[in-house]
């Protein structure tokens, strides 16, 4: 089966890359004009150049695919990407684009959480782009994983220099919304099986990981297995928003943005969780996968 994933450079589209291949499917990597492409090299992935917010550039990188899985997302705006260029006008021209390449079925990333009118701009404009793709005349599916974490994720990598660097520990409001994380070899096995299994068309699945835990237990347990012991300090909401909002405008190394610190106050879980019910996954616990990232870090550093 041919298959070309957009994203492909992130985070979750580096795995699934390499996983499609490791199923011999033969991949097309989509990729902006001078994108790093460190993370998919090796000479069973392939390249097309094209980029969602150039419409014009997608039906040829689309041209002779089976399969297109679109990856792309951003947690995150800035001037010339906002969340409803990307998210809703984004994957509309990418559903647009698959249909004129003659694509067969298109496969969505979208997110735990996403609704019409949720509290954040990210979760409804995740909506907006999970419509344009059930109306795209193609066959669907819509995968809507909760936190998912690995190696060289954004979430706990930042958690985890944040635990080693600050003099306490900062959580924002009560710390007691729940989420459900899921690795991200998880995900990327269920979008391989939306990939090539006919019985998930026109179906839109959550996805969680085996447990679902509160924010707090998770930045508790990140400080467990890096051995940091240092107090708790609750920051309330009300402070952090305006703080937020004028600190990530300045500098985008500030870790949180309004919209973020909206998400964290409200559950993040799978409800069902198809990962399980439908894909019949075993998961992988957080615990397990914090160790594999500390110690993967590790490594970095003594190399």
């Amino acid at each position: 089966m041919n298959i070309a994933v957009t994203g492909a450079t992130g985070f979750v589209g580096s795995h699934l890359c390499r996983l499609l291949v490791e199923r011999g499917h033969k991949v097309t990597a989509l990729v902006r004009p001078g994108s790093p492409r460190a993370r998919l090299f090796g000479g069973e992935i392939g390249f097309a150049e094209g980029d969602i917010t150039r419409p014009e550039t997608l039906p040829a990188a689309f041209q002779g695919c089976d399969v297109v899985v679109n990856l792309v997302g951003i947690i995150r705006e800035t001037r010339d990407q906002t969340f409803e260029r990307i998210h809703a006008e984004g994957a509309a021209a990418v559903a647009l684009a698959a249909r004129e390449a003659g694509v067969r079925r298109l496969v969505h990333m979208s997110a735990a959480g996403t609704r019409p009118h949720a509290p954040s701009a990210y979760h409804r404009t995740k909506w907006m782009g999970e419509e344009a793709v059930r109306a795209s005349g193609l066959q669907w599916v819509i995968l809507r994983p909760s936190l998912i974490f690995g190696i060289g994720d954004g979430f706990t990598t930042t958690m985890m220099d944040l635990v080693r660097r600050a003099p306490v520990i900062p959580l924002i409001g009560a710390g007691t919304s729940l989420m459900q994380p899921i690795a991200v070899e998880d995900v990327c096995a269920a979008f391989a099986s939306s990939a090539e299994e006919d019985r998930h068309c026109g179906q839109t699945y959550e996805l969680g990981g085996p447990e679902q835990i509160t924010y707090e237990q998770i930045v508790m347990m990140v400080a467990r297995e890096l051995g940091v012991r240092r107090p708790f300090v609750h920051l309330p909401v009300w402070v952090m928003m305006p703080l937020a909002g004028v600190l990530s405008r300045i500098s985008s190394r500030f870790p949180l943005t309004p919209d973020q610190i909206r998400m964290l106050q409200e559950d993040n879980v799978a409800e069902p969780n198809h990962a399980h019910e439908v894909f019949g996954q075993e998961l992988m616990r957080l615990e397990d996968g914090l160790k594999k990232i500390v110690a993967s870090a590790a490594g970095d550093g003594a190399a």
